[in-house]
């Protein structure tokens, strides 16, 4: 299996999601008749209904990550001040076995393309996922495991004849390479197992946040969000493992690595670039980059400006509820919670630095000390002046259309081991 399997596949945009049809009158969770059609049947938990195609214990198992998921938003609500509104009588979550099954659904919920693994349908008030330890990927991996333990059994069957022939030594020769080569095989494939389950529940978790957020009331369906703040905090709730301590205030150590990288290595986008961004990028790279970015952002908020955060997200339940904002826009706003962007930008930078080894001689590092970060507001309110007239101002409230049913929500890809 090559590292590109490992880690979370290639995924759609998420703008995909923003195109799905609503069913009419707002969004609804999927009927019964239309879950059972793709032969799931339902298994009824404390705060999930999960619909699915896979065992019992499977389906137990998966349920436990959703069930811990709820207990670190309540604790994160709290450390927060966010208001949570009751949540429905369960949440609805569909959960297939196998690849082609959930590739169906997508295509049946409009998303076909936008995750390989996961994603959050708020058109139609669910999560999608299925069991990638089960997937393509997956089951080349066991061909491969397969085709290996074959050639195991034949250098026992040639060490056994060469014992015969009284070749004794070239017989334990044999024999010692075939226990070498099982050791080898049996190590890679708990490597594997043991990825592929972190990559499940990572996936989970952050699909599942995205769900919670919205159907608990700290997000609004009816606004269009930024993607820096919807994709951040999802990726603050990430864990590799429900066993262990996760979300916001104990954040996933491969998301942590994958930024403390970004930091020593390259320098992170500029803060204006970050918070007007409306797409993640196409490019694989950008994208994990991408991701690092909103998570440390959002991270280094819910600690260090929860107030300010707070307040900017009631805004978009309240008077941004239904405004589609342009780049120049999205600087206003964010500036009218969090002050001067790039007075903020630099407290940001040098709390980062502090914290982050190795980082004094990066390119954010220089920067910081020389006093050189372009304001680059200048090009993002000169874009918005070119297309004049196609975006209606902070204060010219519009109503979402129903191409419109909330924020992003799909699978970022998961840091390379």
């Amino acid at each position: 299996m090559t590292r590109g399997a490992l880690v979370c596949c290639v995924h759609g945009l998420a703008a995909a999601l923003l195109g799905a049809a609503a069913p009419a009158g707002g969004p609804e969770p999927p009927s019964t008749e239309q879950l059972r059609s793709l032969g799931l049947r339902p298994t009824e938990g404390a705060n999930f209904t999960v619909w699915s195609d896979a065992q019992p214990q499977v389906v137990g198992s998966f349920m436990a990550s959703l069930d811990a998921l709820v207990d670190v938003l309540d604790a994160e609500s709290d450390r927060q001040g966010w208001n949570l509104v009751p949540s429905p009588p369960r949440h609805v979550v569909l959960f297939f076995e196998t690849e082609p099954g959930y590739e169906q659904a997508a295509k049946v919920f409009n998303a076909g393309g936008v995750s390989r693994s996961g994603f959050y349908a708020p058109a139609h008030l669910c999560s999608i996922f299925f069991d990638v330890r089960n997937s393509r990927d997956a089951m080349t991996a066991a061909s491969q495991f397969h085709q290996a333990q074959t050639a195991i059994g034949q250098l026992i069957e040639e060490s056994k004849k060469a014992r015969r022939a009284g070749a004794t030594a070239k017989a334990d020769q044999l024999i010692g390479k075939a226990r070498a080569e099982e050791r080898r095989i049996q190590s890679e494939l708990e490597r594997i197992t043991g990825e592929m389950l972190q990559q499940l529940t990572s996936i989970v978790t952050h699909e599942g946040a995205h769900q919670l957020l919205f159907e608990r009331g700290i997000q609004t369906h009816a606004s269009m969000y930024p993607l820096w703040v919807a994709e951040g905090l999802a990726v603050c709730f990430e864990g590799t493992s429900t066993d262990e301590p996760f979300g916001p205030s104990a954040r996933s150590a491969k998301r942590e690595a994958a930024w403390a990288e970004l930091v020593r290595s390259d320098r992170p986008d500029l803060l204006p670039i970050i918070v007007t961004r409306t797409v993640p990028p196409t490019e694989q790279t950008d994208r994990e980059r991408f991701y690092a970015e909103s998570g440390a952002l959002v991270g280094w908020m819910l600690d260090h400006r929860r107030t300010e955060l707070a307040h900017f997200l009631e805004w978009f339940r309240t008077e941004g509820r239904g405004r589609r904002l342009a780049g120049n826009q999205l600087v206003e706003v964010f500036e009218r919670f969090f002050g001067p962007i790039a007075v903020l930008e630099r407290s940001w930078q040098r709390f980062e630095l502090r914290r982050l080894r190795g980082t004094s001689v990066s390119r954010w590092a220089v920067d910081l000390v020389a006093n050189t970060v372009p304001d680059v507001r200048v090009d993002i309110r000169a874009a918005a002046e070119a297309a004049a007239g196609t975006v209606p101002s902070p204060d010219s409230p519009t109503e979402p259309t129903p191409s419109e049913p909330g924020a992003p929500a799909e699978t970022p890809p998961t840091p390379p081991q």
